[in-house]
Formats: C-alpha cells, structure tokens, sequence
C-alpha cells in the first residue's frame, strides 16, 4: 500500500508539471511536428473547418490517407489556398509516413489542445448558438470574433477558464491530472481505512 501511495503522489506531481508546461508553452508560439511535418497551434477557425467537413481526427477516429493529408495540410506551415500542385506534393509526401504513428501523434496534439476545454463541452454546440459563439461572447465581443478566430485554442480556452473563475472563485475546474488526483485520494482514504481498522483492533 505505501509503495502504490508513493507512485501514485510522483505520477500526479509529473502530470501536474506537465499540463502546466503544456500551458506555458502554447504562448511561445511553438510547431508540433507530426511525423516530420511541422504544424502549428489550432485556431477556432481550423476546428469549425475540420470538424465541419467530418474529419475523424477530430472525433479520435482513424482518418482515411486523405483525410490525414487533409488535417496536416490545412494546419501545416506550408499551407496555402488555391494551390493544388502544392497541395498534391504535400498528399504525397504524407503517404509517406507510418500511418499509425502519424494518426496517434495528430490524437495526441488534439488531446494536447482541448486540455482546457471543460469535458463536457468538448467540440458540441448548443441548440441556439454555436460553441464558437460562446467562446467569443466569453472572451470579447462580436466585434472581436475575428481576432477571436485566428487565436490558438489553447491560449483561448486558459483565457476563458481564468475569466469564469476570477468571476466566480467557485467554478468548476478541468485538469488532465484530475483523475490522478482521484485515485490518490481513494487509495489514502482506503490507507486510513485499513489503519483504523488495525487501530481498533490492537485496542481490543
């Protein structure tokens, strides 16, 4: 039991570094680098793009060779539009790749992205506004939504988390690292079980 407790509190505390280095450096402007293709920060624009035309990256789904060119492409820095031989050329090298590393690194990068979206919210929308709209009227005003659009998501959604709770102190917060915290807290509470146990026992 001391050996599991002890484990467990050294992978929460690296969980916990991790998500808040993948926080800080969402503002350095960074690339990913999917398989030799360097990609960049996923703005509100690119989700309705990608999740608009059903690419099944963006439901964790395995994406056809195509549909994985597809996500590089439009996210890549070698995109451009109207450029259909650029545009092959880039398919090409992409069929290239190991597919399963390439699909696994895109997941990851997703995964990376949404850490601070609420799990509840995930890429849904609302019955009368898009989950867009929301992030926008959050952050800004219509007026801005344009900005709004071009800004990475995972600056976006810390932007909006630090909003909700400056304004209510008793907000509901979203952490990779939550479910760690989890199973640490049930096996101390099962620790303290089990030493009240053999406490009331020896008193007997």
């Amino acid at each position: 039991m001391a050996d599991n407790w002890q484990e467990m509190l050294a992978e929460l505390r690296v969980a916990i570094k991790r998500e808040n280095d993948v926080r800080d450096a969402s503002f350095l402007d960074l690339t990913t680098s999917i398989c030799g293709v360097e990609i960049r920060q996923m703005t509100p624009r690119d989700m309705l793009i990608l999740d608009g035309i059903g690419n099944p990256l963006m439901s964790n789904q395995y994406p056809s060779p195509a549909q994985l060119a597809d996500f590089l492409w439009k996210l890549s820095l070698e995109f451009k539009l109207n450029a259909p031989f650029r545009r092959w050329l880039f398919a090409m090298r992409v069929r290239k790749m190991n597919y399963f590393k390439a699909v696994q690194a895109c997941w990851k990068y997703l995964e990376i992205t949404f850490q601070d979206s609420p799990a509840s919210s995930g890429l849904q929308s609302t019955p009368y506004a898009s989950w867009v709209a929301h992030l926008v009227v959050d952050l800004g005003s219509p007026a801005e939504a344009q900005k709004i659009l071009n800004t990475p998501l995972r600056q976006l959604l810390q932007f909006r988390n630090v909003i909700r709770k400056n304004n209510n102190p008793n907000a509901p917060t979203h952490n990779p690292s939550d479910k760690i915290k989890g199973d640490y807290i049930r096996l101390e509470n099962a620790r303290q079980s089990l030493v009240n146990i053999l406490n009331r026992r020896a008193s007997n």
